[in-house]
């Protein structure tokens, strides 16, 4: 019985010549402008480009990492005392062998994001 009540009192209509009350005023104070609504991206090509473009930056920085890393073991393979070609070999499979197999994937990726254009 009382939600009966209640829901009567929801369900009042409101009279047509009534006028609801905002807080917004009519005009904006002087010095301020009204800000556009934002409007949906027209070419929505501009996010798969960015996306590209991410891919192809992470691509090179994998790859100039890899070869700076590879660099500088190799100069501290050449500073080392004792068997310097044995060094520089060994480091040269250390490096590679680490670093090859997410070089390949990074540069695979890369490619065939490419090539699915």
């Amino acid at each position: 019985m009382a939600i009966a009540k209640e829901a009567e009192k929801i369900e009042e209509p409101v009279a047509e010549d009534t006028a609801i009350e905002t807080d917004e005023p009519d005009e904006l104070p002087e010095g301020f402008e009204e800000i556009p609504a934002s409007q949906p991206l027209q070419d929505i090509n501009v996010i798969s480009v960015k996306r590209e473009d991410t891919r192809g930056r992470l691509a090179i920085y994998f790859v100039v990492g890899f070869f700076v890393i590879l660099v500088v073991g190799m100069i501290i393979s050449a500073l080392n005392e004792g068997d310097k070609v044995n060094s520089m070999k060994e480091t040269l499979l250390v490096v590679s062998g680490i670093l090859s197999g997410p070089l390949g994937f990074v540069i695979g990726y890369y490619f065939r994001s490419k090539e699915e254009e």
